[in-house]
């Protein structure tokens, strides 16, 4: 399962781009709306005359690092959607091009590994295509995990101390990465961790892979937890979702949301909303 650059997997990823860039721009989404347009917007509103300000971030339910990320690439690339579609179809092309392959471990053929890579991003683009271009945080928070998950597996395999260290910090970040951009993955990272450790064979290691990945989940919460402590009067690395759902955390009442609600459908058609909305049955 290890990551490897090589022209064929840099060759797949340049091809997986240019057809996303290409899909982009055939489809032409520019209107945002609900939570797409609050990630549009958020990030934007920490800058004041042009200067970013991390003190000056909203209070609110979602992590801080998506819309900052959005922000800094409508100010590099331009306020339009070209930003975004820039920005997430790089990050499916490595995910398809790069980490998919580093998962399907180091037993399948270079061969194998790119026909299964292809198959899965056609797949995916057919059912996911239209999503992707709008800025939400599924796949983006998706991406951080699954690297964190190639990064791990590669950081039991490494002898030296220093690699170890080194993988260890960056896995930190990219888990509270996932964490910050969609809460849900705290237990995907916790699970991730627990599985690493109880799997590793070295128990010298253990200290190493615990400190290292702490290291960097610290280092990359370090800004939320400036942001809490002026929003919130706490100076911690959480994601306060509480502020959406009045003192209710709002993973809990998805969670219930999922138990009581066996269908829920919505439509985002302005024109069919008066006689096609949400059909809810609610058992309770």
């Amino acid at each position: 399962m290890t990551i490897v650059l090589k022209k064929k997997s840099i060759l797949l990823g340049g091809v997986y781009f240019i057809a996303l860039m290409l899909l982009s721009a055939w489809l032409n989404i520019s209107d945002y709306m609900y939570d797409a347009g609050y990630y549009w917007e958020t990030g934007g509103i920490a800058v004041t005359n042009g200067v970013f300000r991390l003190t000056d971030f909203p209070q609110t339910f979602r992590g801080f690092y998506l819309p900052v990320i959005i922000t800094a690439l409508r100010h590099f690339i331009g306020h339009g959607s070209w930003a975004w579609r820039v920005f997430i179809n790089v990050l499916v092309s490595i995910e398809f091009a790069v980490i998919l392959p580093a998962l399907f471990g180091d037993s399948v053929e270079e061969k194998k590994k790119m026909l299964r890579s292809l198959v899965a991003f056609v797949v995916f683009i057919w059912l996911w295509g239209n999503y992707l271009q709008y800025p939400l945080s599924d796949f983006v928070a998706f991406f951080f995990f699954s690297a964190a998950v190639v990064l791990m597996i590669n950081l039991l395999k490494k002898e030296k101390a220093i690699s170890r260290i080194i993988y260890g910090i960056i896995c930190g970040v990219l888990l509270y990465l996932a964490y910050n951009t969609r809460v849900s993955y705290l237990w995907g990272g916790m699970v991730l961790i627990a599985v690493a450790l109880a799997s590793s064979k070295k128990k010298k290691q253990l200290a190493f892979v615990v400190l290292a990945v702490g290291m960097g989940i610290l280092v990359a919460a370090f800004p939320q937890m400036l942001i809490n402590q002026k929003n919130e009067g706490s100076f911690t690395p959480r994601i306060y979702t509480e502020n959406y759902m009045n003192s209710q955390n709002l993973q809990f009442q998805q969670v219930l949301w999922g138990i009581t609600y066996p269908r829920y459908e919505t439509c985002a058609n302005l024109e069919e909303y008066s006689s096609k909305f949400a059909q809810v049955s609610y058992l309770g």
